[in-house]
């Protein structure tokens, strides 16, 4: 099997032996149909109330959404609503929705499919735009913008676990795959510069099929794993004894 190669800033770029990753699209828009202002991994998008983005490449993206408003005597106010690091799947459409508690929430994910529909009022001219800066930056760096949302810093500063609408964008992607080796290798790189839970480690091994994938994402886990004391709840997802006795010995060398 060719190597895979990762990027941190895109994850993801993973597809069944011999197939190549394709594409993702993101529909967005606020709760109250307001127009916005879309700027997505720093590049400036269209003004419009329904923004759709094409091209993306699976992984983790800086997604910023101003609230504009227009006054009467012609002036524009633009107001940040939201700034957040959010996943976008392989080969997926999605369409997500900002509420007005400024939280995203994705109403729907389907296999994308270059619709032309899907990308009316954006002028085609979105390709390449979302490939911009993004190697490089890692998954806290992403989280830099999150003081708007009332985060107070990145995650590993303040250990705290991976988002529950992260997570379980996460989940849905690794369980998308067809072949335990991307399960594995997704799972790992979601993993890597941020903080789970005992309880999320176990949800993401119960998407293995094979025992020794279970181990190794556990032991991979384990250091990115706040409530450590927890960590014996992850045994429930083995099937063989001798799993729980060598992840066992492998904490103990910690």
């Amino acid at each position: 099997m060719k190597k895979h190669f990762i990027i941190f800033a895109t994850i993801l770029l993973f597809a069944s032996i011999g197939v190549f990753a394709k594409n993702s699209e993101l529909s967005i828009r606020l709760f109250d149909n307001s127009e916005i202002e879309v700027h997505f991994n720093n590049q400036i998008l269209y003004n419009s109330n329904t923004y759709t983005i094409s091209n993306i490449r699976s992984g983790n993206h800086l997604l910023k959404v101003f609230r504009v408003r227009h006054n009467a005597n012609g002036r524009v106010n633009r107001s940040l609503f939201f700034s957040r690091s959010i996943f976008i799947p392989n080969n997926t459409f999605v369409e997500a929705i900002i509420d007005r508690n400024r939280n995203l929430i994705i109403l729907s994910e389907r296999p994308s499919g270059n619709n032309e529909t899907n990308n009316e009022g954006n002028h085609g001219n979105n390709h390449g735009n979302n490939h911009g800066n993004n190697h490089g930056n890692n998954y806290n760096n992403n989280h830099v913008d999150n003081h708007a949302n009332n985060h107070g810093g990145n995650y590993d500063n303040d250990n705290r676990p991976m988002e529950d609408y992260e997570f379980s964008m996460l989940k849905s992607t690794v369980a998308s795959q067809s072949f335990d080796s991307n399960k594995l290798s997704i799972a790992k790189t979601a993993l890597r510069r941020t903080k789970i839970l005992s309880r999320q480690t176990l949800e993401l091994m119960e998407l293995l099929s094979f025992e020794s994938n279970k181990l190794s994402l556990a032991k991979y886990a384990y250091d990115y794993t706040i409530d450590k004391g927890n960590y014996f709840i992850v045994n429930n997802a083995f099937s063989f004894s001798s799993s729980v006795d060598e992840l066992s010995r492998y904490i103990s060398r910690r």
